[in-house]
């Protein structure tokens, strides 16, 4: 209802045309309404008070949602690496996974297995480096070493080389080099648009180098488990997104 000219909204009033209030301050109501003999400055005070309770326990539930929706995440990546290294020809193997997600310009380790030092969290790819970007920069699955030989995983004294193996940087590269193998399939998700992106990468690696068997084995296995944690992902809604183009 509109205001008569000269007239000015009471405090209450003014409190109730916030939309925050109207959403949450239903509950806050009632129990006002149950106050005998209050008066408006009153009522305004025990509605904000109620409705900072509601705040309070709807950020709580938020967020502790999202830490089960991301220990989700982590215990299927466990699962998956159980799994591959109980068919592992080589006992000595350790498989580890992570799955980066794009932070800005790079990037970033968001989940992962056991078994990645913190240097390696606090490493950041951007395109073109490291299998990972490659997977990033090129929308395809990067394995390395290559099949053909030509592209192999850096040894420790390629951090000192000019012409480094796909493009990593020093930091890169003295943090990983202990790797054998390596695969990065890229999760793509819809941006808002209707278009596809890549959102976040899952790689998988390995400390001894796969037999010509499990070459053949692994890259679909891999790609397989990136399709459960793209699905879990979207679910989820833990990746970033583009907001929709107004039209």
């Amino acid at each position: 209802m509109a205001l008569k000219p000269g007239l000015r909204p009471t405090p209450f009033g003014r409190l109730m045309r916030h939309w925050t209030v109207q959403k949450i301050a239903g509950p806050g109501l009632l129990a006002a309404a149950a106050v005998p003999f209050a008066l408006p400055e009153q009522l305004v005070a025990i509605v904000l008070g109620l409705t900072a309770v509601q705040l309070s326990a709807f950020a709580s539930d938020h967020e502790s949602k999202r830490q089960e929706a991301m220990q989700a995440v982590t215990n299927y990546l466990l699962a998956s690496v159980t799994a591959l290294e109980t068919h592992h020809p080589s006992p000595e193997a350790t498989f580890r996974a992570n799955v980066m997600v794009v932070d800005g310009d790079a990037l970033r380790i968001q989940f992962a297995t056991a078994g990645y030092s913190e240097q390696e969290y606090g490493l950041r790819f951007r395109k073109n480096e490291g299998t990972c970007g490659h997977a990033w920069a090129s929308s395809k699955t990067m394995v390395a070493p290559t099949p053909d030989g030509e592209h192999l995983l850096p040894i420790y004294t390629d951090a000192r080389a000019t012409n480094r193996p796909w493009g990593m940087t020093p930091e890169q590269i003295s943090a990983t080099c202990d790797r054998k193998w390596i695969i990065s399939v890229p999760i793509q998700l819809d941006d808002g648009d209707g278009q596809q992106r890549v959102a976040a990468v899952f790689s998988l690696d390995d400390s001894v180098p796969p037999s010509e068997h499990y070459q053949n084995v692994i890259p679909p296995a891999a790609e397989s488990i990136a399709e459960g944690v793209a699905e879990r992902l979207k679910a989820l809604d833990l990746l970033p997104r583009r907001s929709r183009k107004k039209k």
